[in-house]
């Protein structure tokens, strides 16, 4: 898959608001059922979204992640863990709850055609659990600027493989452990194959420590062999598409000298322009644009503009230069969206002729 590709994937997954809306509606109902049939010793203080819903990624109303925090008097906690446990499984089976099975810190179930996923026991309130778990992700995003769209991505591919049993957990302290450990370009093709590099380390051997990036509680030996099965599943899917855009820009470096230009993507939605030198380490971003064809425009060719100058005052210029860039045409009269514009390509053009560049595109 191409970069395109993904982004089309990200747009159709988050784009739907009415996921969200049918998402709360039946978290509410559950929690309105569950406080008429839980134990009176129980108070349920708290409840929101879990797994990927906590980072604004609906995806399905036909599987909701819920976390639950619950209260009792007891103050033996293994006791209070019990009563938990006994008292939510019962309520399920009075709500007529199907494939009722219990997990590490809850339950799985289905009720009225609806997968419910309940977290009801951690080394924190599950609802705090969450909030850190955001506040940690929102932090890291200021660095890895494609993180939550990436997520999306796994979220995408674990659900459109059939893929069972991923904890949310794993897939987030996976991505932030191995992202420190690289150098990352802004592309969704590398953030996945980092990823990958990741799976396949956690998947090889039970001796691989991975730590919760909230609890530090090491989750390797929350996994069982059986779901680790699930997790090579996945990581040879993810190394599916990473590895088939990577092979698509594989170039003779003692002929060609290629300029990624597709534009960075903003925390607050909009783009900046960007030229990366494959290959080369050298690469630079910035600027602000608004979300429309005449801005994406101006912000490709601000990063091409830039690129070529990078080209030219660091001597690297190669029998051929290619641009690669996802938007169609960005040579062409199709660039000439506004005045600014076509003072843009006028000005690249002419850098073009004037030091004979031998300049293609490539998608």
């Amino acid at each position: 898959m191409n970069e395109k590709e993904f982004k089309k994937i990200i747009t159709d997954e988050t784009s739907n608001s009415s996921y969200k809306a049918n998402l709360n509606n039946l978290l509410e109902k559950l929690v309105l059922n569950l406080k008429d049939n839980i134990n009176p010793k129980i108070t349920l203080d708290n409840y929101s979204f879990a797994s990927f819903e906590a980072f604004g990624i609906y995806t399905t109303d036909k599987v909701v992640n819920v976390c639950l925090d619950l209260n009792s008097p007891i103050d033996n906690k293994v006791l209070e863990s019990t009563l938990f446990f006994n008292s939510l499984e019962n309520a399920l089976i009075l709500l007529k709850a199907t494939k009722l099975e219990k997990t590490l810190n809850g339950f799985k179930t289905i009720i009225d055609d609806i997968e419910y996923n309940i977290e009801i026991k951690n080394d924190i309130k599950p609802t705090e659990y969450i909030k850190e778990l955001v506040n940690i992700i929102d932090n890291a995003s200021n660095q890895y600027t494609l993180l939550k769209n990436a997520l999306c991505l796994v979220n995408y591919f674990i659900k459109s493989e059939d893929i069972k049993d991923i904890d949310y957990k794993v897939i987030v302290s996976l991505f932030l452990k191995n992202l420190k450990l690289n150098d990352i370009e802004s592309k969704y093709y590398k953030y996945l194959s980092v990823l990958v590099k990741g799976l396949e380390d956690f998947t090889q051997s039970k001796k691989y420590e991975l730590q919760d990036v909230v609890t530090k509680q090491n989750l390797t030996d929350t996994v069982s062999e059986l779901k680790m099965n699930e997790y090579r599943k996945l990581r040879k899917t993810l190394q599916k598409v990473a590895t088939l855009e990577e092979q698509k820009i594989q170039f003779d470096s003692q002929l060609e000298v290629l300029i990624d230009v597709n534009p960075v993507v903003n925390n607050d939605q909009t783009f900046g322009w960007r030229y990366d030198i494959v290959g080369r380490g050298n690469s630079n971003s910035g600027g602000n644009y608004p979300n429309n064809e005449a801005d994406y425009q101006t912000a490709v060719l601000k990063g091409i503009f830039k690129g070529l100058k990078v080209i030219i005052d660091n001597n690297l210029v190669k029998k051929r230069i290619v641009l690669l860039c996802d938007y169609d045409g960005i040579l062409t009269e199709k660039m000439l969206s506004n005045d600014e514009n076509k003072s843009r390509m006028k000005t690249i053009k002419s850098l073009i002729e004037k030091h004979n560049l031998k300049v293609v595109t490539r998608r």
